[in-house]
């Protein structure tokens, strides 16, 4: 898998559990670490591992969102930086899907418009009875 996709998440599909993906991690900065198979977006495991340690996740429907949430507030707790690879889709993740301000914030153009293009199209289909 690409450095730019383990630096947020990575997705194994084999029978390849955690002490192993340990074992091989080089990555300084949180990410999610799944097992299971894409095609269904069936999550058999979930973990977000920081160095050589990981935390695992609940295994339920939401096992992506609480791994995100989780990843997330690491990088915060520890005051990490985003990994310069995948900065922007942590931007996104951070003032699009957890609405925080952008008072004062280094954000992109690109994401800016991509959080005005996506957002209220989700909102919509969330809240289908809220203008």
């Amino acid at each position: 898998m690409s450095s730019q996709f383990r630096s947020f998440f990575c997705i194994e599909q084999h029978n390849e559990n955690i002490n192993e993906a340990l074992a091989h991690n080089k990555e300084k900065t949180p990410f999610i670490w799944i097992r299971g198979d894409i095609k269904n977006l069936s999550i058999l495991q979930a973990f977000v591992v920081i160095e050589h340690l990981a935390v695992p996740v609940e295994n339920s429907s939401n096992a992506f969102l609480h791994a995100l949430n989780i990843c997330y507030k690491m990088h915060h707790v520890l005051q990490l930086q985003f990994a310069s690879e995948v900065e922007a889709t942590w931007k996104f993740v951070e003032y699009g899907i957890f609405g925080r301000k952008f008072e004062g914030a280094k954000v992109s153009h690109t994401v800016k418009a991509l959080i005005g293009q996506i957002m209220p199209k989700v909102m919509k289909q969330v809240y289908p009875d809220k203008n």
